[in-house]
């Protein structure tokens, strides 16, 4: 009985694997960029569909704290300019920072880590959750390990948006 819940599981990750690549979302940024992007191996791959948008959640092994789940979503509707932002999900804390030099127009949420980005018709949203973030160090303030921590997501993000840009395998 255990060989076949082995097997089962064994042609479910395969097919959850086939199933990863075929979809389009997840060829917008490959399994080895996102790895060098956090600095772990990818566990797994999920494709989603929804209404408004197609995404790819990339889900490392755990780390120190946990997994990283690092999500890319494209969206698959017409988005009108400047309406972007909009798409976020915000909390009380959200302060949207525009980001210059990344497609059309990009901006990122503070608080939630999630970057948005138009580049032509298309538009593109990008977040990471679970990595590690230094501790305050003796001597230095809380605020400082934040705007730290906030510099390791936003230029991972951006990197993330790089590669959207520039997809060259």
């Amino acid at each position: 009985m255990k060989k076949i819940a082995f097997i089962g599981a064994l042609v479910s990750c395969v097919f959850s694997a086939s199933a990863a690549m075929a979809s389009p979302a997840c060829t917008i940024i490959a399994p080895a960029k996102v790895e060098s992007l956090l600095g772990m191996k990818i566990a797994s791959m999920t494709p989603t569909k929804g209404v408004l948008s197609e995404a790819c959640s990339y889900l490392t092994a755990p780390g120190p704290r946990g997994p990283i789940f690092f999500v890319v979503e494209r969206y698959t509707i017409a988005i009108p300019p400047g309406k972007e932002v909009d798409l976020m999900m915000k909390t009380s804390d959200s302060v949207i920072v525009p980001i210059a030099g990344l497609g059309d127009s990009a901006a990122m949420d503070t608080a939630t880590y999630e970057l948005v980005m138009r580049n032509g018709a298309d538009v593109y949203k990008v977040n990471s959750r679970g990595m590690v973030c230094e501790k305050a160090q003796p001597g230095e303030m809380v605020e400082e390990a934040k705007a730290k921590c906030l510099a390791k997501h936003s230029a991972v993000l951006k990197q993330a948006a790089g590669f959207i840009l520039s997809p060259a395998k």
